[in-house]
């Protein structure tokens, strides 16, 4: 029970982790577009 726990935790934790480092690049590359109000962060 624990472990499935663990992993599922590890799972959420690796996607949000490469979620924002994926945002992070997207935002890097494309700064022209970033003036165009999409500053905001979706989860």
């Amino acid at each position: 029970m624990f472990d499935n726990i663990v992993m599922f935790v590890l799972m959420v934790v690796a996607v949000v982790i490469t979620a924002i480092v994926v945002l992070a690049i997207v935002k890097h590359n494309s700064g022209t577009q970033g003036a165009n109000g999409h500053k905001s962060t979706r989860i």
